[in-house]
């Protein structure tokens, strides 16, 4: 076990703990996203402190629906891990708080949850500060912060990415077995560490990967690594996005493939005319780590951004057309000009790095039923389209290859609309779409930022 760190990160940590005042229970919440090193670094916590106290456990919590990390097992072994007796059994759940309160009431005990994800799990092992006698520290880890919240657990410990310094002493220890490159390796770890981004997960997998490797395999390592994340990286990323429901999911993917760095009223705007119920969506994304809000702006680790993107592709490899978010341009334009768009698709953005002209037919969006999201900017269309699906919920077309709408179009479900204003009133459309413009009028301001 290795932390870049330790010392001053595990210091950090007992003063959150107080731990000279033995009249008091304190509970301490350690949260951050998968890979980070919550585990690690509440282990290092634990092995530093662990003699101060009467009775000591360190549970890995997981997930409930495991057989070996169900509640009443969690529980017993909590209990025979303090007491040191491994005959401790009992029949339910509520027998098992019942017994915990009551045998160590009057013990000064130090508890470590790891990788809490369910309330339940907190509140049938440590539920409540009067269980456990005076003096007494629970600590809990886990990547839903709102977790912490239910569990009325006030002292925080956020663990952030690591600095570039940082990054490549961990990278190092794990590549060259100490703290700095090799002399023919320098550029390369330094790539390494790029890609890494600053998670400890990605610079211990990808580090020990490389180990022994000569530079034609760090080379092919890298290019491929650069295009994909690792497997192992994305297999612990992705327990987070597992756990999510359909339309946190939704949301997810929308701002891993499109919304990036964009508002959020912005994108909440878009995400509600999806039926994505978006506040409640984003609050669920942020708690679990996969998001966070900087300034009123969206945004994500670039290895979630990864994960999430792979996600996609991994749904059809060798379909592009057959994907449901579309944003490297590359790929975009081998579905327009060749026409092999589905219904599959829900959203593209084509933004190439520099201007294109683009050769499709009048109809190239015909098959794909489902488009919510379609951006399209720095891109010159040969035939203005004669048709837009009925389903856009934002149309962000700046430099619109006509002067009006397809005539059969109506937009009565866009949201959010980032284009000449001559688009919407050519065309004589309901009543109700008078409304909606008048709607549209007051976002200008808004949409034009993310131009």
């Amino acid at each position: 076990m290795f932390i870049v760190g330790r010392e001053y990160r595990v210091k950090e940590l007992k003063l959150l703990l107080d731990l000279e005042s033995r009249d008091i229970t304190c509970l301490l919440g350690i949260h951050g996203t998968g890979g980070i090193g919550k585990t690690t670094l509440a282990k290092a916590l634990y092995d530093s402190i662990y003699k101060q106290f009467d009775g000591t456990s360190f549970l890995n919590v997981g997930e409930t629906s495991n057989p070996k990390t169900d509640l009443k097992h969690l529980q017993e072994k909590l209990l025979s891990e303090i007491l040191e007796d491994d005959k401790i059994h009992w029949r339910n759940i509520e027998e098992g708080t019942a017994k915990i309160e009551r045998r160590l009431g009057f013990k000064r005990v130090l508890i470590v949850l790891d990788n809490v994800d369910d309330i339940k799990q907190l509140n049938n092992l440590a539920g409540k500060c009067a269980w456990f006698g005076p003096g007494s520290r629970i600590i809990i880890t886990t990547r839903d912060k709102h977790l912490l919240d239910l569990g009325e657990v006030e002292k925080r410990y956020e663990v952030k990415m690591l600095d570039e310094k940082e990054s490549l002493e961990l990278f190092c220890h794990y590549a060259f077995r100490k703290s700095c490159p090799e002399s023919n390796y320098k550029d390369l770890s330094n790539r390494a560490m790029s890609c890494c981004k600053g998670l400890p997960l990605a610079l211990e997998v990808l580090g020990s990967h490389l180990f022994k490797k000569n530079v034609d395999v760090w080379k092919d390592a890298l290019d491929r690594y650069e295009k994909s994340p690792h497997g192992n990286v994305q297999k612990v990323l992705r327990i987070s996005y597992d756990s999510l429901f359909r339309h946190e999911k939704s949301i997810f993917l929308d701002v891993a493939c499109f919304f990036k760095g964009q508002r959020l009223d912005y994108v909440k705007t878009v995400l509600d005319a999806s039926d994505f119920s978006s506040g409640d969506g984003i609050t669920t994304l942020v708690n679990k780590s996969l998001l966070t809000v900087d300034y009123d702006c969206l945004w994500m680790h670039d290895l979630i951004q990864d994960m999430g993107r792979e996600i996609v592709k991994e749904k059809a490899y060798n379909k592009i057309g057959e994907r449901s978010r579309l944003w490297h341009h590359e790929d975009v334009l081998q579905v327009l000009e060749d026409d092999n768009g589905s219904s599959e698709i829900e959203g593209i953005m084509l933004d190439p790095p520099h201007r294109k002209e683009i050769n499709c037919i009048d109809t190239v969006f015909e098959k794909m039923k489902n488009l919510r999201i379609l951006i399209v900017r720095n891109t010159s269309f040969s035939h203005e389209p004669r048709y837009l699906p009925k389903n856009l919920r934002l149309l962000d077309w700046k430099n619109y290859p006509s002067k009006s709408l397809p005539s059969e179009f109506n937009p009565t479900k866009i949201s959010a609309f980032n284009g000449s204003p001559q688009l919407l009133l050519e065309k004589p459309f309901q009543v109700q779409l008078l409304f909606i413009f008048h709607d549209f009028m007051k976002r200008f301001k808004l949409l034009d930022l993310i131009t």
